[in-house]
This record gives structure tokens, C-alpha cells and sequence, in this order.
């Protein structure tokens, strides 16, 4: 699996309509770090929207969410793992395995 953060919700009935603006700047207020402000690459950071979108989730109480990453390795100063964002926020986040198993046992 190549770096980087799924979200998903079993139950794929629910329509959710984000805020994301509004909770992106609450992640990146507690894990500022999420974004490698030093990156070159030409690619759209994701991380703190995975969390944002996750964390809305939560806090809707509309599902549990988990956040499978492989991001699992500080690379402080530079750059914040998605984990400890994760935790940081008080947010399920696992590594691709244990997500596997778990959307198989669910679905």
C-alpha cells in the first residue's frame, strides 16, 4: 500500500455534507506539523483533510471512524506522522492490515 490515509464508512447510505474549512484549520491547530511546509513535490497534501473529514465524522456521531495509514513515522521537524495526528485528535487510526480485517469482519 503506498503512503498515504484512507477514510471509509461501511455504512455508504449516510450523506455527509463537510465543513472541512472550519475543522481543517482546528487539525492543523493541533498538529500543525501534518504538512511538510518544505515539500517540493507537486502533489495536493491530503493528510489534514483525511483528518478533518474523520474528525467531522466523530464529532457527528454518525459512524465509527477509523483511519488506516501507513504514515506511522515522525519526521520531526519536518513533517508530523498522520498517527500521531490521529491521536492527537482523539481519532481510531490503525495500519492497513488491521483496517482490512476489520472493514472484511464488517461488511
Amino acid at each position: 500500500m503506498p503512503a498515504g490515509a484512507t477514510i471509509c464508512m461501511v455504512d455508504t447510505s449516510i450523506l455527509i455534507e463537510f465543513k472541512t474549512l472550519a475543522t481543517f484549520v482546528r487539525v492543523l491547530t493541533v498538529a500543525e506539523q501534518l504538512v511538510d511546509l518544505e515539500a517540493t513535490h507537486e502533489r495536493e497534501v491530503a493528510d489534514p483533510y483525511v483528518a478533518a473529514k474523520a474528525l467531522e465524522i466523530v464529532e457527528r456521531d454518525l459512524s465509527r471512524v477509523v483511519v488506516a495509514t501507513n504514515d506511522r513515522v515522525d519526521r520531526l521537524p519536518a513533517k508530523l506522522s498522520l498517527i500521531t495526528a490521529c491521536r492527537r485528535l482523539d481519532l481510531e487510526c490503525w495500519g492497513p492490515e488491521e483496517f482490512l480485517v476489520w472493514i472484511s469482519a464488517t461488511t
